[in-house]
Parts: structure tokens; sequence; C-alpha cells
């Protein structure tokens, strides 16, 4: 049994990067159109306003400031998270600038850290004004 190198299949590297670049755009993109519906429902009306048009920012209009302040600090760090998470994936800038890579992975790993303790919503016991 002879075996010779012709036997394996390879994939080319052009479609190997192509297909990582295009999984890559979509994470991003897709972490993009979060953030703006996200930060963009709550920049343009504040929470009252918001609550007028029902949805989750019902819950949190009429809670103490203390809790409307825990909720911006979720929507702003989760965001951040949304858009420096996908830079992690990206080949191209972890070999050309590493110190880049390791400082948004900071950013990423702190905004990750900080959004889920702000995330849950007021308990049924919280005062209300």
């Amino acid at each position: 049994m002879t075996s010779t190198t012709a036997d394996t299949a390879t994939v080319p590297v052009a479609t190997t990067r192509r297909g990582g670049r295009v999984r890559w755009t979509v994470v991003l993109l897709t972490s993009l159109t979060i953030v703006a519906y996200a930060v963009g429902t709550y920049a343009q009306a504040g929470l009252p306003i918001a609550a007028s048009k029902g949805g989750l920012s019902a819950t949190y209009a009429e809670r103490p400031m203390a809790v409307q302040v825990t909720f911006y600090v979720h929507i702003v760090t989760a965001s951040l998270a949304l858009l420096v998470g996908p830079f992690q994936f990206s080949t191209a800038l972890r070999r050309r600038s590493p110190a880049v890579h390791r400082w948004t992975g900071r950013v990423y790993l702190l905004a990750v850290a900080a959004s889920p303790p702000t995330a849950s919503p007021p308990p049924p016991t919280a005062s209300r004004p």
C-alpha cells in the first residue's frame, strides 16, 4: 500500500479566507444592528417616552433613579461588548496589531463582566416613586 500526497484533499486558502471573512462580516453586522436598535431606542427618547410605546422601558420608566441608571449602564456596557467583540475574531487584527487586539480584548472582558449584574430587572418588592 502506497499513498501519495495527491490522495489528500486540500481546501484552497482563498476559499477558507473568504468564508471566514463572510462569517466575520455577518457577526459584525448583526452586532451593529443590535447596538443601533438598542442604543437608538433609548438615545432618542428617555424611558418615559419610550414606555408610552410599550416594551421593556415600561418596566423601568417609573422606577427609582438608581434602577434607571443601572439599566442605562447595562445598555452601554452590552453595546460596548457587541461593538468590540467581533474584532476579537479578526485574524488580520490579531496578526497586524497584537497590542490593539489585546486592548480590545480587555475592553470586551470588562464590558462583559459589567453588563450581566446590571441586566436583572428590578424585583417586585422594589419601591415605586
